[in-house]
């Protein structure tokens, strides 16, 4: 491994050779699908209290809009369970 304190030259050598081991990851990465029942128990975490939604979101590894999303959807449906009309399986949540 190269010492990017030497020069300018091993600098430059660094970040290419660095650039190009990374190259792999970044182009594996592709969006995760989750459960319905993972997005619950997100959504029941976010609207427990105890942690903000930034924790939650690190908690879970997943992004804050989604642990937001999936919080104000739970509100929105919650009545929907109690109603009698609708079974709790039919309920769906969006990734």
């Amino acid at each position: 491994m190269l010492d990017p304190e030497k020069s300018t030259t091993n600098r430059i050598a660094f970040v290419v050779e660095n650039t190009r081991a990374n190259e792999g990851l970044m182009m594996s990465k592709r969006p995760r699908t989750h459960t319905a029942a993972f997005n619950a128990q997100v959504a029941l975490a976010a609207m427990k209290g105890d942690q903000t939604l930034s924790q939650v979101a690190a908690r879970f590894g997943i992004l804050i809009r989604l642990v937001q999303g999936w919080k104000k959807q739970m509100l929105d449906q919650a009545a929907t369970i109690f109603s009698g009309t609708t079974h709790a399986s039919d309920l769906v949540l969006t990734t």
